[in-house]
C-alpha cells in the first residue's frame, strides 16, 4: 500500500488538490499560469496499474508516505520547499514521508537534481528523503531519481482506445510519423535535422511552427545550450522552408489528445517523438 499525503480534498468535488496551492486559490487554479503545481495525478496512475494507493493528510500520514509536488514548469529561481504546508514540512524534517517530485518534461534531470538538493539544504531536508520521477530517460543515472513516462500515461488515459491504429500486415506507403504541433526548439533541432537530410520527403511529416519562436529563449531551459546554438542556422532554414503540414485539421485539433491520427499511424511503419531529448 502507497499513502499520498495531500493537503487539502475539495470540500464539493472531492478531488484531491494540489499539494503547493493554498486553498484560497484553489478554485482559481486554471487561471494561475502554466508554472504552477498541478493536480497529484499518480493516483489516477497507480489506480490504473492496479498498485494500492490510500490518500491521507499529513497530519495522520503513516511513516514513509509520500507528499507529492507535481510541477507543470521546473522554475531554478524558485523556492518550492517553502511552498509546503507546515504540517507536511514537520514530518518530512523528520524523515517520516518522502517528499516527491513529479516531472512529465524532459529537461536535465541532473541540474534539477542538484536545484532541489540545494533547497533541501536550505530547509533542513535530508536530499535522501526526496525523490524526482522525471520525463527524462537518463534520470536514473542521477542520484534519488527515475525515469517514468508520464506522457505516456497521459495519453492512454485521454485517448479513445477503440479508435486506436490496429496491428496488420499490409504495405504501408511512407518510412515514419512525425508530428510537431507547437513550435519549440529543442523540436524543431531534430525535425530540422531529419529536412536537412532530405528524409521529411519520406514519412508523413508535420511542423506546423504554431506559437513560432515563443519558447526559443532557451538559456533559461536545462538543456545543452552550446550544441542549440550550433543548430540555430539550420533551424532558421528549415523555419523559412516550412510550414509542414501533412493535414486540414486546424490548431485546436493538432493540439488535443482526442485525436488519435490513426490514418497517419496505420500507414507508416515507425512512429516516434523527439521533443526531449537534449540534455
Amino acid at each position: 500500500m502507497i499513502y499520498i499525503a495531500i493537503d487539502h480534498i475539495h470540500p464539493v468535488t472531492g478531488r484531491p488538490m494540489p499539494n503547493g496551492i493554498p486553498v484560497e486559490l484553489h478554485d482559481q487554479i486554471d487561471q494561475l499560469g502554466n508554472d504552477r503545481l498541478d493536480f497529484p495525478r499518480i493516483i489516477y496512475y497507480l489506480r490504473d496499474c492496479k498498485i494500492d494507493c490510500q490518500i491521507v493528510y499529513p497530519a495522520d500520514a503513516p511513516i514513509g508516505s509520500w507528499y507529492p509536488m507535481v510541477l507543470s514548469w521546473f522554475d531554478f529561481s524558485r523556492d518550492y520547499m517553502s511552498l509546503i504546508s507546515p504540517a507536511a514540512l514537520s514530518r518530512i524534517k523528520a524523515k517520516e514521508m518522502l517528499l516527491v517530485f513529479t516531472y512529465h518534461e524532459g529537461d536535465h534531470p541532473g541540474r534539477i537534481r542538484d536545484r532541489l538538493d540545494a533547497l533541501c539544504s536550505d530547509h533542513g531536508i535530508d536530499p535522501a528523503i526526496t525523490r524526482l520521477i522525471s520525463g527524462n530517460t537518463t534520470a536514473d543515472q542521477y542520484s534519488n531519481s527515475v525515469y517514468w513516462p508520464e506522457l505516456e500515461f497521459m495519453y492512454w488515459r485521454t485517448v479513445d482506445k477503440n479508435s486506436c491504429a490496429r496491428y496488420h500486415l499490409d504495405p504501408r506507403s511512407q518510412a515514419y510519423t512525425g508530428l510537431c504541433r507547437i513550435d519549440k526548439l529543442w523540436r524543431k533541432v531534430f525535425m530540422s535535422d531529419l529536412w536537412s537530410h532530405g528524409l521529411h520527403k519520406h514519412g508523413y511529416f508535420s511542423y506546423t511552427q504554431h506559437l513560432l519562436g515563443g519558447e526559443d529563449n532557451y538559456y533559461e531551459c536545462a538543456l545543452r545550450n552550446s550544441y542549440l546554438a550550433e543548430c540555430q542556422p539550420r533551424v532558421d532554414q528549415f523555419i523559412a522552408a516550412g510550414p509542414f503540414l501533412v493535414d486540414d485539421l486546424d490548431t485546436r485539433a493538432h493540439n488535443t489528445y482526442d485525436q488519435n491520427m490513426t490514418d497517419l499511424y496505420s500507414d507508416s511503419y515507425f512512429n516516434t517523438s523527439w521533443p526531449y531529448s537534449i540534455k
